[in-house]
């Protein structure tokens, strides 16, 4: 018989969205028809101040290093002062902070912000396509301005503390193996 670890009475991360808009229409997020039916805005900074403190007292008290994550469904650099903000206070509260974005938005000024406040968690990119047609048909967003701002963060952040996640929603065949080595596609 199969037991599962025991659960920990308390969250150990947060993922928050420090407001409700993204530039994305991702076919594979329920955002684009969540925007028209929820209410949208910016989380209040009181309340954004008290999930942060509560959540650092609660690691402090259960001796354990909270992790936060910027966003969810939306995308953090809609409006990258309050992200770069938020980001700080994070910091200052002893938490480990990470940044989940689709980079569209993620220009050379948000880059240099980020390192002027100190940041050096992970940054997350989700990327759900490889060819430009592939990836604006599920995302909704030209890929040639991604992929210069992730050219010029992989020149100015850690390369070790940046990722790439992608869903191969609705991919034409072959997609994922449009970007192997040549030598590599003869096995895809």
């Amino acid at each position: 018989m199969h037991t599962s670890p025991p659960r920990n009475p308390y969250p150990k991360q947060l993922i928050l969205d420090i407001h409700s808009y993204c530039n994305a229409k991702c076919a594979i997020c329920p955002y684009p028809a969540l925007k028209t039916k929820n209410p949208m805005g910016i989380m209040d900074e009181i309340l954004f101040k008290k999930i942060i403190d509560d959540f650092s007292s609660l690691s402090k008290r259960n001796n354990f290093r909270g992790h936060v994550l910027f966003c969810n469904m939306g995308e953090p650099f809609c409006y990258p002062e309050i992200a770069v903000n938020r980001l700080q206070y994070v910091l200052r509260s002893e938490l480990q902070i990470n940044i989940q974005t689709n980079a569209a938005l993620l220009l050379p000024e948000v880059v240099e912000a980020l390192k002027e406040s100190k940041f050096n968690g992970t940054i997350l990119i989700s990327c759900h396509g490889i060819s430009p047609n592939t990836y604006k048909q599920v995302m909704g967003l030209d890929i040639s301005k991604t992929l210069r701002n992730i050219d010029y963060l992989s020149q100015n952040y850690p390369k070790e503390k940046i990722g790439i996640q992608s869903i191969p929603y609705h991919w034409p065949r072959g997609e994922a193996c449009s970007f192997l080595f040549s030598s590599e596609r003869d096995t895809c």
